[in-house]
């Protein structure tokens, strides 16, 4: 009877180890399935990466090919100003009306009329012309009697081009129409509009 106690005694603390280890052991493979860490395709990263770049690097040639051709199309829009400019500056009309130093009231008439003229003419055309008298009589425009083929009292205007005189035309007709003022002014003024418009084609006239 004694001997029977003490199997039960020590079937007890027995059954409950066995209970114990029969308790369910955790999955570690599923574990680590579960908590693996997400893998990329490193060729993938690096594909999409040099797309990317690729398309910066193209969009950026684009912003660069217009700025230089806005650079160029300002350039050549600069010359060309400058170009326009220069002639502009370099081409004029004189009008010199030559005379001696005793004037009578007709040399005179010529003078008042001529310059009536000729503003006239700037009003309309939106030109200037450089005007000046001049004593043939005096020394040192005595060349200009040769150089113009004068014989009296003369109205001539001049085209200079760069500083340089490149033609002329001695305006006859003045002594015939100084009794006349407004068929004088008519006269110059129509004469002023056939040298600007022969000598429009060689350059732009102030």
């Amino acid at each position: 009877m004694r001997t029977k106690s003490i199997s039960l005694i020590l079937l007890i603390p027995l059954s409950f180890w066995l209970l114990s280890c029969n308790k369910t052991v955790p999955d570690n493979n599923r574990i680590a399935e579960t908590t693996a860490p997400v893998t990329f395709d490193k060729n993938s990263v690096i594909k999409t990466t040099t797309i990317a770049d690729d398309s910066i690097k193209t969009e950026l040639m684009v912003q660069n090919n217009d700025s230089i051709r806005a650079l160029v199309e300002k350039d050549r829009k600069r010359k060309k100003d400058s170009i326009r400019s220069a002639k502009e500056s370099d081409v004029k009309i004189a009008a010199y009306y030559f005379h001696p130093t005793a004037r009578c009231v007709t040399c005179r008439n010529i003078e008042a009329y001529s310059i009536e003229a000729i503003k006239e003419w700037e009003e309309q055309n939106k030109k200037q012309i450089s005007w000046q008298d001049i004593n043939i009589e005096d020394s040192l425009n005595e060349h200009y009697v040769n150089e113009y083929s004068l014989e009296f009292s003369s109205l001539v205007i001049v085209k200079y081009t760069g500083g340089k005189k490149d033609d002329w035309k001695n305006l006859e007709e003045t002594w015939r129409l100084v009794n006349d003022k407004n068929t004088f002014i008519k006269y110059v003024k129509f004469e002023l509009n056939k040298f600007a418009e022969q000598n429009e084609q060689k350059g732009t006239i102030q």
